[in-house]
């Protein structure tokens, strides 16, 4: 996949990705492959850490202190660059199916399919849906330039992603499951420069998309209805009286709270928070970027999250603030309350 500069580059300048843009996703799949053959350790850039990255240099702050993480058994460690499935209950790993080699990955509710990017027909890198054990693979998006970022609505009916359509710009879409069609929800209006700091997530209802945008220097995060109309603030500057600017932000399965990458007015940057969705009692907890719609757990009880490094990952408990390294990865996001699917 392109590397962090080149990914925000992208996302900032809205631009027609260069020529070999697909050259290098092919690539970068060859190497997993070859990877895996050698035992070699692939440790990918998360859009989670891209969150980090860019909120850091906005902020203008190096400062990345933390609470201290909890000390923990020594991590499941992840081997030959295989993503898996970690039962957090009983620490066994398992390997995913062969036939589903992707990145970004997002889990349905019901926690039975997943919806990753890779390769499509074309080169290009496109949506694919598949049953967790594989079966029912199947490219659902074409778009010309690319599709990236899914997430799926709460009822497991629809996915919204970010693609080009026939575009050269980044817009929001939201494809039907069942059909296999795709709308564009967004008339190209939208701001999705910080896009790329976090992937759009579905509000609880399902009525509205979370993304990262925003009109000014800082990124924000706000919400469209996926009818379309006019995009809503919902986490940035004034939204509490602490907060410099968001990115990365998450909403709760009830969507009572967020977490989010952000920096505090006078303070570090690239600090994660978690704070209740009207902007009170923010304060900071451990951790790096994640994925927005897989951050939280189903009971929303704790969160998962790469730490700064992209090497390890950790789950953090929202009502202490303990935070444990559960694994080794770029990534992760939850498929039941005590499952993880590992991105390496």
């Amino acid at each position: 996949m392109p590397d962090v500069q080149e990914v925000f580059g992208m996302a900032t300048q809205k631009v027609r990705p260069d020529e070999g843009f697909v050259e290098r996703q092919q690539g970068h799949q060859r190497r997993r492959a070859r990877n895996r053959r050698f035992g070699t350790l692939a440790l990918v850039a998360a859009i989670g850490v891209a969150a980090a990255v860019f909120v850091v240099r906005l902020a203008g702050e190096e400062d990345r202190s933390q609470p201290a993480v909890q000390p923990t058994p020594p991590p499941a460690v992840v081997a030959e660059g295989v993503d898996l499935l970690l039962d957090l209950d009983t620490g066994t790993m398992t390997p995913l199916p062969e036939n589903i080699d992707g990145r970004q990955y997002a889990a349905s509710p019901d926690g039975s399919r997943l919806a990753y990017v890779a390769p499509g027909e074309d080169g290009a890198s496109q949506i694919f849906v598949a049953d967790l054990d594989g079966s029912g693979a199947r490219q659902v998006t074409y778009d010309p330039v690319g599709a990236g970022l899914p997430a799926w609505s709460p009822d497991g009916t629809m996915i919204a992603y970010a693609g080009s359509g026939s575009g050269i710009y980044r817009y929001l879409f939201v494809l039907d499951v069942a059909t296999g069609v795709s709308t564009q929800i967004d008339d190209g209006t939208l701001d999705l420069r910080f896009l790329f700091g976090g992937g759009p997530q579905f509000t609880p209802d399902g009525s509205s998309l979370v993304y990262t945008g925003g009109g000014g220097p800082l990124p924000e995060v706000r919400t469209f209805p996926v009818a379309g109309g006019k995009s809503t603030l919902l986490v940035g500057f004034g939204w509490s009286q602490d907060l410099h600017d968001a990115g990365n932000v998450s909403l709760s399965p009830d969507g009572s709270l967020v977490t989010m990458m952000g920096s505090e007015i006078g303070g570090p940057g690239a600090i994660r928070f978690v704070a209740n969705a009207d902007g009170t009692e923010l304060r900071q907890i451990d951790g790096g970027g994640s994925d927005p719609a897989g951050t939280w757990s189903p009971d929303g009880s704790r969160i998962v999250c790469s730490d700064y490094a992209g090497k390890d990952i950790l789950v953090v408990d929202i009502a202490t603030g303990d935070a444990s390294v559960v694994a080794q990865g770029s990534g992760a996001i939850w498929l039941d309350d005590h499952t993880l699917l590992i991105d390496v």
